[in-house]
């Protein structure tokens, strides 16, 4: 059982959790939401691939991590910690504990995976005799997660998204004699 426990512990007798919670919660969230929708997208690009048969293992692996980003966006919009781990199933049950409904066809797809992802088997080679949903079984889900929790997100207070983060993405090096000629 992955234990849930709010983002910033409270003084003790106060009841549900604080703008301060939630204001530092919600970034965190819509980061969560975005990789998930972004891991999702990518899915779909491998799944209608030509190339799509030979890239189930990929695939697979983008939609179990979307689902996972999905439900930790979840606790986190709630103001709840974020556990640290990669149980889809222990992610589901907190997310379920915490009021998220899902229905029985999403519980079962995410059974089903968990001994995989396990085993690393969506990013492995592993020769063991293990179930797995379908890919389109496993992008359904991850559709219902996502769904949910962009609907939860429309109730996130805008305040809390006021905090950017630059990344900078770095090209290969280029020698100096090149740039004197430039």
């Amino acid at each position: 059982m992955v234990r849930v426990e709010p983002a910033i512990k409270q003084k003790s007798g106060s009841e549900g959790h604080s703008s301060r919670t939630m204001t530092k919660a919600l970034p965190i969230a819509q980061a969560f939401l975005n990789g998930a929708k972004a891991y999702r997208s990518a899915l779909e690009v491998t799944r209608t691939s030509a190339e799509a048969p030979s890239m189930d293992a990929p695939s697979m692996f983008l939609g179990c991590h979307s689902i996972e980003l999905g439900l930790k966006a979840f606790l986190r919009g709630r103001g709840l910690r974020v556990p640290r781990s990669h149980d889809l199933s222990k992610l589901l049950n907190a997310c379920v504990h915490a009021g998220m409904s899902v229905s029985r066809e999403a519980k079962q797809c995410i059974d089903v995976a968990v001994d995989e992802i396990e085993v690393h088997g969506y990013r492995y080679f592993v020769f063991a005799d293990l179930g797995s949903p379908t890919v389109e079984y496993l992008a359904e889900t991850a559709d219902e997660i996502l769904a949910t929790v962009t609907k939860e997100s429309a109730n996130w207070p805008a305040d809390g998204l006021k905090k950017a983060v630059m990344k900078f993405r770095v090209g290969r090096a280029v020698p100096k004699n090149h740039l004197a000629r430039t």
